[in-house]
């Protein structure tokens, strides 16, 4: 309903009321939800110890967290791949489409679990009585947008929305165009175009010094995809790590530790996108970085850019989003951004002491989704 009545003020109010009808509240009249819901068939928990194996490194990265540490007993479950679990709804006839189309929203643009904001956790309803055997297109968020204007009117957001809304303005649903064998080569896809994975991975630091000689490393250079024996989302030149890599032209380092003989690895390497800057942040420094989600750590600073409400330290998720969509027997990926109000009110951006000035734009995110090859699905 944000993306018709609009997200401040009395559109609030409004939501909330609509969200009491269908689901219930416990305040107020404390009326009980429209329906019921149990859970017949269950999926239990794993640690994830899975994600953390892989050979590859995409799930270390992406699903960091997941898994039991020597040091850490603690851990967070997700839903293992490929299992399912069955849930029983129970409701009136009127409320089943409101409630259909918030399945298939939440299915494809949602998840559960831990990191399903990187493509772990993504569900797909393998029953949906209106698409039995295919997966459903977006035809049925335009459906359920204009149902609501019907019911509740419209009007424009003009300004960055409180939250996350399903409007043509303010989000993006980019379908890629590359189709995978597995949900282990689209994982690897998203890992990819997130950061370069030279670390701890010798063929492929050695697949990038063969792309750009060691006498080449001191000047602009650009990468192909090609060269890179992992699945990969964008299948141009700039599309690679774009999480670690500069604003162009893009520069290729030596990585700074030493041997044993004193020698310097020669193997190339993009240090952190603004990483100079973090190295000496002081007032009216403006990161653009910060859009990806906070805190960002810069290890070799030994500096942490942090976000904090009333002096406590809180975390910000990150706007863009992956979703691992399966077609038939081929696995696609769908990239998400909703640009809403990025810092929650007077909320300051630091590093260290300093503090940091919010660049206000997503600049940076737009041309990340541009850089990902596809199409965007049209819902307006």
């Amino acid at each position: 309903m944000g993306g018709v009545v609009g997200t401040h003020g009395a559109a609030r109010e409004a939501i909330a009321r609509a969200e009491s009808r269908l689901f219930g509240g416990v305040s107020g009249d404390g009326r009980a939800a429209s329906f019921r819901l149990r859970l017949l068939q269950d999926v239990h928990p794993t640690d994830g110890d899975q994600y953390t194996t892989d050979p590859q490194g995409w799930a270390s990265y992406l699903c960091y967290g997941m898994g039991r540490t020597k040091d850490d007993e603690r851990h967070r479950y997700a839903i293992p791949p490929n299992k399912r679990f069955k849930l029983e709804l129970l409701c009136d006839d009127r409320d089943w489409p409101r409630l259909a189309c918030l399945i298939r929203t939440w299915v494809l643009c949602g998840g559960l679990g831990a990191r399903h904001r990187r493509g772990a956790g993504s569900l797909r309803w393998v029953n949906d009585p209106e698409h039995p055997t295919h997966p459903p297109d977006f035809n049925f968020l335009t459906g359920a947008r204009e149902e609501l204007k019907r019911q509740f009117g419209t009007v424009t957001v003009a300004r960055a929305p409180d939250f996350d809304i399903i409007d043509p303005t303010w989000c993006r649903i980019r379908l890629c165009s590359r189709q995978f064998g597995s949900w282990q080569d689209a994982l690897t896809a998203v890992r990819n175009q997130l950061r370069i994975p030279v670390a701890n991975q010798s063929k492929a630091r050695t697949q990038l010094q063969e792309a750009c000689p060691t006498a080449a490393l001191g000047g602009p250079r650009y990468i192909s995809l090609s060269t890179i024996d992992a699945p990969a989302l964008n299948l141009g030149a700039n599309g690679f790590g774009w999480r670690q890599r500069w604003p162009p032209p893009n520069v290729w380092r030596l990585a700074g530790k030493l041997d044993r003989n004193q020698n310097r690895f020669t193997f190339p390497y993009y240090q952190g996108r603004e990483h100079d800057l973090v190295s000496a942040c002081g007032p009216g420094t403006i990161l653009r970085n910060i859009r990806f989600g906070l805190p960002v750590a810069y290890s070799s600073w030994n500096k942490m850019v942090e976000l904090e409400l009333n002096t406590i330290k809180i975390r910000r998720p990150s706007p863009l989003c992956f979703r691992v969509y399966k077609t038939g027997t081929e696995y696609r990926v769908l990239v998400l951004l909703f640009r809403s109000a990025f810092l929650p009110g007077p909320a300051l951006v630091t590093c260290g002491r300093s503090r940091v000035n919010d660049a206000g734009s997503y600049a940076d995110l737009e041309a990340f989704v541009n850089a990902c090859d596809g199409t965007d699905i049209s819902f307006s």
